[in-house]
Formats: structure tokens, sequence, C-alpha cells
């Protein structure tokens, strides 16, 4: 069921890749970046339906898992280097037209201390939270203070988007690292999902239509990289945390071995010399699997045959008595 739903999000998050495609080559006005008309990937309420998809999703997915311990992606450590240079490489170039430059700057040295710590590993050095948290309060301050432009302008609300799906990726895996709880994985595959929608595939689509419509090389071109890369890098956050359903399997097939480990310790620690038939040996690793019917059995026998016998058994003859003894666990 997880991989299913978590197809289902992938199809309606290249479905809002191909919106905005369609979105900025036929209903944008190229020159201003204004749509003429009523948008489609960036329409508020198929964005608010795709969200409550990914937490219902989400929901259904890690309802009855619990799981305390930190999730690791060995391979998100690649991704978050890439995202992390191309956020360094944009900064850069940014400089003199950005104030939130130095934000991304700050970002992507975190995101690269991440990679390098063990490819996904937990960070050692307090660094790593004080530069995440400035590259978050750098986005924060973008979307409201530095640069802020009309809900029309597409470029702006993509910003919008990807910056704050991008948060809360950072935050959930703050959370998962440092203090990991029964629902940290749920939030960090909820956020992943989110972002990989809206910082990645709406980013790879501003890309599509950058080289589609060819007006030269711009500081824009290397937030989208950036973008996209970290889009990549939720998505792997995100199927790092997904249950794993051979773990379930194993689960299952160990009550055969221990069964028969149990069995094989019933029959050594029967202390007697008769050789009991198979009816009667199931029927005492019944009660051995049955706490219950150990109780039940009948002790007042009066008989002058004394054995020892675990389990439940009926005696044979009114010259036989048989004493039961409790089962090991």
């Amino acid at each position: 069921m997880s991989l299913g739903l978590t197809v289902l999000i992938c199809i309606c998050s290249v479905g809002i890749l191909a919106g905005r495609i369609y979105e900025i080559l036929r209903l944008t006005d190229i020159e201003t970046g204004f749509l003429i008309t009523e948008g489609i990937a960036l329409n508020p309420v198929l964005l608010v339906l795709f969200a409550v998809i990914t937490v219902c999703c989400g929901m259904i997915i890690f309802g009855s898992e619990k799981d305390d311990e930190p999730f690791f992606s060995k391979s998100s450590g690649i991704f978050a280097d890439m995202a992390g240079a191309a956020f360094i490489v944009y900064g850069i170039m940014a400089v003199s037209q950005s104030r939130a430059a130095v934000f991304m700057i700050a970002g992507g040295i975190a995101l690269i201390i991440t990679g390098l710590t063990g490819l996904g590993s937990k960070p050692k050095d307090i660094a790593v939270i004080v530069l995440l948290t400035v590259f978050a309060a750098g986005m924060c301050l973008d979307v409201i203070i530095f640069d802020v432009y009309s809900v029309y302008y597409t470029e702006f609300m993509h910003r919008v988007l990807a910056y704050s799906s991008i948060i809360m990726v950072i935050l959930a895996v703050l959370k998962n690292v440092y203090a990991p709880s029964g629902w940290s994985g749920m939030l960090l595959y909820i956020s992943g999902m989110l972002c990989f929608a809206f910082s990645g595939m709406l980013s790879i689509a501003e890309l599509i239509c950058s080289f589609a419509v060819w007006q030269g090389f711009s500081v824009v071109i290397i937030r989208n990289i950036a973008l996209a890369l970290f889009g990549v890098y939720a998505l792997d956050n995100a199927l790092s945390v997904l249950p794993k359903e051979k773990k379930v399997q194993g689960k299952r097939e160990e009550y055969p071995s221990r069964r028969r480990e149990r069995k094989k310790e019933i029959s050594y620690d029967i202390k007697t010399e008769e050789k009991y038939s198979s009816s009667e040996f199931a029927a005492a690793f019944f009660a051995v699997e049955n706490p219950a019917e150990e109780k039940s059995a009948d002790i007042s026998a009066e008989v002058k045959d004394k054995r020892i016998f675990k389990g439940s058994r009926q005696p044979s003859s009114k010259t036989e008595k048989i004493v039961y003894r409790k089962p090991r666990d």
C-alpha cells in the first residue's frame, strides 16, 4: 500500500510539472512574468487539494508505524552535497542582486556538511543546526521582506512554495536527527513529498521553459537548479522512511522457527522413559503453547505409578499418576 500511495503522489507531482509548463508557455506574459488568466499549477484550490492528498496518504502509510529511532538515507548525502554546491554558486552570483544571497551561501555550506558527515548520518557539530536555521530564516525574509511581488507574479509564487516546502523539510530533518519520535517518519515523508512537488517539479518546469524560450543565461537558472536538486534530496528522504515490507514478513516468519525450537525443548525436557505416541506429544505441545490448558488439567488422580509429564494428558489407567510441571518459557 505504501508504494502505491507514493506512486499516486508522484503522478500528481508530474501533473503539477505539466500544468506549470503549460501555464508558463500559454497563460503567462513572458516579458513581465504575470499571468494573463487564471493559472493551473499555481491554482490555490489545486495546491491545497494536492497537499491534502499528500497528508492523507502519509497518515495512512504511517498510521500504525511508531518508531523512535532516527531514519537515515545514505544516498541523500549525495543530493545534499549537490544542492548545497548549487546554493553556494547561486549565492555568490546573486550577492549584488539579492539581500538573501548570504543566507543561501550559509544554507549551501550546511547542506554540504550534512552530506559529508557520513552521507546522511547525524551531524556532529552544532554549527550545522545554526547554518540550517540561518538558511530557513533567509528564505522567509526573502519572500516576506526582501523581494516581495504580487501573487499574480508566477516566479514569486514559485519561490514562496519552494521556500516554504524547503523549510518544512529542514525542520523535519532536524527533528528526525535530534528529537526522533513516533511521528518523525510521517513528518519527514509528508514534507519530503510536498517539497518534491513544490520545489523540485516546479523548478524543473521553470528550467524546461527557460531553455524552450531562451533569453540568455541568468542567476534564476542556477537558483532553479538548486531548488530542483533540493527537491530530489527531499524525495530521497521521503522514500527512505517508508515502512519496509520485508520487516513485516520477517516477523511473520519468526513464529514457525520459534515453534520448532520450543518443540525441540519440550522433547528434551520430558523426564520419563516412556515413549509417548505422536498424539500425546501433540497434546503436550499444545498445552505449552496454550498455558490455560495446563491450568485446567486434572491433577487429583490417585494412582501408584508416578510419571513427570509436561502438558495436558489423561491417565491411561487407574494405576497411573501424572505429575504436571509448569513449562519453562
